[in-house]
């Protein structure tokens, strides 16, 4: 029960700052695409919302195993 209590104020900064993260990396992608340097990339909303949900589970793990290292 202790886990839940101290995620519960860090929830949405860090939710909002690993959405900017994935946000960050799949504009940066969308841009090269347009000036030609990479050809196979592209924009996608799936793949926002799968890096952002990564992102948090990686979070909570790292929350999670914390005390143990």
């Amino acid at each position: 029960m202790g886990v839940s209590y101290e995620l519960a104020p860090l929830f949405c900064p860090i939710f909002f700052l690993l959405f900017l993260f994935s946000l960050t990396i799949e504009c940066s992608q969308l841009l090269s695409a347009w000036w030609g340097s990479i050809y196979s990339r592209n924009f996608d909303m799936t793949n926002l919302i799968t890096n952002t949900i990564g992102e948090l589970i990686g979070y909570f793990i790292f929350i999670i195993l914390r005390p143990t290292l």
